[in-house]
């Protein structure tokens, strides 16, 4: 884990030792303020000479990126993307040029993402939120655990920013995830058939969290939770993919398939 971008100098010294390394740093975001605001003050362009001289070396490299941090936004997650994208083009020019030399021990490199579904109890975000841009929803442990035991995992998310709901976190999320499927398919990371069924999940993601938001409004609990087991039902014959012809009262089955 490299915590600052790394010289030459250091990378040539791992590569000399003669066991097997792969490198990760985190940047969290394309965008300079938002990285700030996480204590990462450093350059986009000091990442791209860490990850030149991780290829010319022979190191593995990974970028590992949040979604949804304090100061994010529309405009600075497509910066983000933007990043992506190009670390993507400078891992898939080294690889057509065979610099890489245990990508069979270390297959996934590249850029990363690490949805933030929870702000960690403890940390100096959670303990003082307005100072860092955040606002805790659930404060209390028995807050989270009843949270925990809603359906959704979009329900779980313990915090809002200055600039996100909860629900536009969910779909920020989902969307950021959806970019990195397609990048990894135009570079050669996935082949067509598992970036298919990576986008088939992250459509069926979108669909269930929609429906979900939509039955926690209905008045009747009976009813509700008689969807919900539906709509579970649908989910678990997709997953394993099992399109039989089933009882459909809901259309969940049929929009699944779809």
């Amino acid at each position: 884990e490299l915590f600052t971008p790394a010289d030459e100098e250091y990378i040539r010294a791992l590569a000399g030792s003669g066991v097997p390394v792969a490198l990760t740093i985190s940047p969290e975001s394309g965008n300079l303020e938002v990285r700030r605001r996480q204590g990462r003050g450093y350059t986009n362009e000091a990442l791209f000479k860490t990850v030149e001289a991780c290829h010319k070396h022979g190191i593995l490299i990974s970028l590992f990126f949040m979604v949804a941090l304090a100061g994010e936004t529309r405009q600075t997650i497509h910066e983000t993307w933007s990043l992506w994208e190009k670390i993507y083009l400078m891992d898939h020019k080294a690889r057509l040029k065979g610099l890489f030399k245990d990508e069979d021990r270390f297959p996934r490199m590249g850029p990363t993402i690490g949805p933030m579904v929870l702000l960690d109890p403890g940390s100096p975000a959670f303990d003082y939120p307005e100072k860092y841009g955040y606002r805790i929803v659930f404060r209390s442990l028995g807050e989270q655990v009843e949270a925990f035991l809603k359906p959704s995992w979009h329900q779980w998310i313990n915090y809002e920013t200055g600039e996100m709901s909860k629900a536009e976190i969910a779909r920020f999320i989902l969307d950021a995830i959806e970019h990195a499927i397609n990048l990894r398919e135009k570079y050669g990371i996935y082949g067509k058939l598992e970036a298919v069924l990576e986008r088939a999940c992250i459509k069926a993601e979108k669909f269930i969290v929609g429906e979900v938001d939509r039955l926690s409004k209905l008045t009747s609990v009976e009813e509700r939770l008689r969807r919900l087991s539906e709509l579970k039902d649908a989910l678990e014959n997709f997953v394993r993919v099992r399109f039989k012809m089933q009882p459909d009262p809901y259309g969940y089955r049929r929009r699944l398939r779809e």
